[in-house]
């Protein structure tokens, strides 16, 4: 998360405050955490973290009153979140974002299909991706052209039909993606009713 850290920083400029913390449990002290917080004035947080810290750390920014807004990204946007709660009140109002899901193709839909067949969730963070990832990765070997994966990567890497949508690589070996989804809690019900991308920003789903 450092590094979605320095580049909201980058992006909004002054912060109330930041803090840094180890995610491992029993390394941070979330009442601490939570008190920087309210200390420092500010009448919104953004967390980056997991799901068990990122809990423990709104419990105690209820405890202590907060009542500002609270986003995250995308180690809180589930709705299993809840489960990481003691007190899901806490919860009630955050924001956070998760990657969209590519449109709808041949692709997505065989690899859901199979992956649901074979007892996973469909539905997971990143599932769509890793799966793409690891088969490029994997074609890339089959390839070798020249003993240099990142020729065949490129080259396989262009207008590449995957579970997780249509990608080229840019001269830094990355794909813009397909956005992302913005999520909420309302209470512990967790919804995702608008999308954002690159080309055409906030709207509705």
């Amino acid at each position: 998360g450092a590094g979605l850290g320095e580049n909201f920083k980058a992006a909004m400029g002054s912060l109330c405050t930041e803090i840094g913390y180890d995610p491992t449990e029993g390394s941070y002290d979330a009442s601490t955490l939570a008190q920087a917080v309210v200390d420092g004035g500010c009448d919104s947080v953004v967390l980056i973290s997991y799901a068990t810290d990122g809990a423990a750390i709104m419990e105690e920014l209820l405890s202590q009153g907060f009542s500002g807004s609270l986003y995250g990204a995308d180690g809180l946007a589930d709705a299993a979140l809840t489960q990481s709660f003691t007190d899901v009140a806490a919860v009630d109002g955050l924001v956070a974002t998760k990657p969209r899901p590519g449109e709808s193709s041949t692709a997505k839909s065989s690899f859901e299909t199979a992956y649901a067949a074979a007892g996973g969730n469909a539905e997971g963070i990143y599932t769509n991706e890793t799966f793409d990832a690891v088969n490029l990765v994997a074609a890339a070997v089959m390839a070798d052209s020249n003993d240099d994966l990142r020729d065949d990567l490129v080259s396989l890497g262009s207008s590449y039909d995957g579970a997780s949508g249509v990608h080229t690589f840019d001269s830094n070996g990355d794909v813009q993606g397909t956005g992302y989804e913005i999520c909420e809690f309302s209470g512990a019900n967790f919804s995702c009713s608008k999308i954002w991308t690159a080309s055409g920003g906030v709207s509705g789903k």
